[in-house]
């Protein structure tokens, strides 16, 4: 028989090899660059075995993912806007809080704000440093002390951490002399009490099993003179079961159970993404002088329809710089510096590759971290306010002009440029109010064009102002677009949408070609009246005005117009009815 123990001892090892326990590491841990996305089983059908020191088969196979969560991380480094309050933190994440996985700790997060969450990783565990709201608590930043351990490192079977961490929230303006006080204190306990092999929908793998056991004390205090009051105090259990790999950089799953083990839902990790970080310096036209206050925009370049998307806005640092974090790999983007404008009146919004139009910016392909620098350009002129002219008008999103265009995303609102023509130089910029309006004081007599930024629109059509040798007030200057194009928007001003429902107005073909015909028939007969239709171009120049009445078919030639889009206005005798747009070709 002794001729058999070799090889009964080579079938052990092998055997035993295959299970072998692992032992996880900071190298294990969440990393900057890395976005994890995790499924959410709401009934947690599964079964998660015992403790134990052989080798177990989790199968989690069948979990379900009723709802995705999240969880991207950031390097603070170099220029992350918050980074320098949170001294401790070399990773955050930013996102709305219901979108993050359940790998946050015991934090006093509300789950329908979107904020900043702040983390350490290293060669001893991950632990949460802080968080910053960017609603509810005003912006605030609120660090842990003493911070918690969510993975203790290096861990392997019969590994313990435990961990009293402590979150203390000041509710009032007056940080020193607080009227309440919110304070979540946390005894935990980490126990690697299994391991064997996981299977999930990501693969199969070699894991450990960290059970954490914690007891949670909320408490609410009132200060009154130095007096601390107690309010209130609730307790609970945390009871979850943490399933990690090597070399995964995040928990394959998070088991949540009652105190009595029960499982109650899963989280289960689905996919890991790269991601990547754009940082970048502002500086004014000589390239020299830094901007150090103002906003980058990271504009998505892949549109849908035609309008780019804005993913993330970020301050201009007082050192001239921004960080994106998180940015889709691979993708393209443009970047926009906007200088704060009661700081810098003269410095235009100006892309990446110093330009002031979306179209002629670079685009930025990101398969690595990148870091860039923007010229920021100046209005020609400069300071020069001398004139008496006037211009001003409102940016719409529909014909109806139930929606104004106001802020478009995190930025100020759109930027509407004056541009001398002809040469197109950059005369002066603004931007759109909250109600969509712009306006152009104290200028000069001159040629003008007006352009409107939105990035990933055209311009269709604009207006030519001649205010050579004249002082006027160019009220109206308007302008709507859709999912291609801006357009300029005529004669809208006086239009009462109650009186145009009274109306049933027809217009044909659109496109057309030799003729277009327009029925106006009154709803109401006592509305018959007069009516009188004008056409304009798209510098808007009347070029055809007819009279005509209601109930007839009012033909006007366009045999002598050129192909292109042109406007009509309809009135009638007793008010402007109705604006609109028709192609000729």
């Amino acid at each position: 028989m002794k001729k058999f123990y070799p090889l009964l001892l080579i079938l052990f090892i092998i055997n035993t090899s295959s299970f072998a326990q692992i032992t996880v590491t900071g190298a294990d841990l969440p990393q900057a660059g890395k976005i994890y996305l995790v499924g959410n089983d709401t009934i947690g059908n599964i079964n998660i075995g015992t403790a134990n020191t052989s080798a177990q088969t989790w199968n989690f196979n069948s979990l379900v993912n009723n709802y995705p969560k999240i969880a991207s991380y950031s390097s603070v480094l170099p220029y992350h806007q918050f980074g320098p309050n949170f001294p401790d933190a070399n990773l955050f994440t930013y996102g709305p809080a219901f979108m993050f996985s359940s790998f946050i700790g015991a934090g006093p997060f509300d789950i329908t704000k979107w904020g900043y969450m702040y983390w350490k990783t290293a060669s001893d565990g991950f632990k949460i440093i802080g968080f910053r709201t960017d609603y509810g608590m005003g912006q605030t930043n609120v660090s842990q002390n003493p911070q918690e351990l969510l993975m203790g490192t290096p861990s392997t079977l019969n590994s313990v951490y435990n961990n009293s961490p402590r979150w203390v929230i000041n509710l009032n303006g007056n940080n020193t002399n607080p009227d309440t006080s919110y304070i979540i204190n946390l005894k935990k306990t980490m126990t690697c009490d299994a391991w064997g092999t996981l299977n999930t929908i990501y693969g199969s793998n070699q894991v450990i099993r960290v059970h954490e056991y914690s007891t949670r004390i909320d408490s609410i205090n009132y200060i009154i003179s130095g007096i601390t009051i107690p309010v209130m105090q609730i307790k609970d259990t945390i009871n979850n079961y943490h399933f990690w790999a090597n070399g995964i950089g995040y928990p394959l799953a998070i088991v949540h159970c009652d105190k009595n083990n029960i499982v109650k839902d899963v989280e289960f990790l689905t996919n890991i993404y790269n991601s990547n970080q754009i940082t970048g310096t502002v500086y004014k036209t000589d390239g020299t002088t830094k901007i150090t206050s103002g906003k980058a925009n990271l504009i998505a370049k892949t549109p849908i329809d035609a309008l780019f998307g804005i993913p993330e806005s970020v301050n201009i640092d007082n050192n001239g710089h921004f960080q994106f974090a998180n940015v889709a790999s691979p993708g393209n983007f443009l970047v926009l510096a906007d200088p704060n404008p009661v700081i810098y009146p003269y410095n235009t919004p100006t892309y990446y590759g110093d330009s002031i139009y979306w179209q002629n910016a670079e685009v930025l392909n990101t398969t690595s971290d990148t870091m860039i620098s923007i010229n920021t350009q100046n209005d020609s002129l400069l300071a020069i306010l001398s004139g008496n002219n006037e211009i001003s008008g409102t940016i719409y999103t529909d014909t109806s002009l139930t929606q104004k265009l106001a802020n478009n995303g995190p930025g100020r609102g759109v930027k509407i440029t004056l541009e001398q023509n002809p040469g197109k130089s950059c005369y002066r910029h603004t931007t759109t109010d909250p109600n969509g309006h712009y306006s152009f004081a104290n200028v000069p007599q001159e040629n003008y064009k007006i352009h409107v930024e939105i990035p990933g629109l055209a311009m269709n059509s604009t207006y030519a102002l001649d205010l050579i040798g004249i002082d006027s007030t160019c009220l109206n200057q308007d302008f709507i677009y859709d999912s291609n194009f801006v357009y300029t928007f005529y004669g809208h001003a006086a239009i009462n949408e109650s009186d145009k429902a009274n109306y049933d107005v027809n217009v044909f073909p659109n496109p057309a070609n030799e003729s277009i015909n327009f029925i106006v028939n009154p709803i109401n007969s006592k509305n018959a009246s007069k009516l009188n239709i004008i056409i304009y171009d798209i510098t808007g120049r009347k070029i055809e005005e007819k009279e005509g009445n209601c109930f007839e078919k009012n033909i006007i030639s366009l045999k002598n117009l050129q192909n292109g889009f042109y406007f009509y206005e309809i009135n009638t005798t007793e008010q402007r009815l109705t604006v609109g747009i028709f192609i000729k070709n």
